[in-house]
């Protein structure tokens, strides 16, 4: 089942979504530089694993598994 709505705020969802995350990923990447190495690896660590979830959300969705309002939770 597709959306109903409006590619432009479908567009502008997404954006929001990678601007918070590269904001978010820059902010703790400057912090780290001031703390050390092993803060900067925590940090790519973190860039890793928040991609890797919202690949993971955005298959999910592709697939419909947001759709379905019937089952708890959806």
């Amino acid at each position: 089942m597709l959306s109903s709505a409006p590619v432009s705020i479908t567009a502008l969802f997404v954006a929001v979504v990678v601007a918070m995350l590269i904001g978010g990923l820059a902010g703790a990447a400057r912090a780290a530089r001031r703390v050390g190495p092993a803060a900067r690896r925590g940090v790519r660590l973190a860039a890793v694993g928040l991609v890797g979830w919202l690949a993971l959300m955005v298959a999910m969705a592709a697939r419909g598994f947001f759709a379905d309002f019937q089952s708890l939770p959806p």
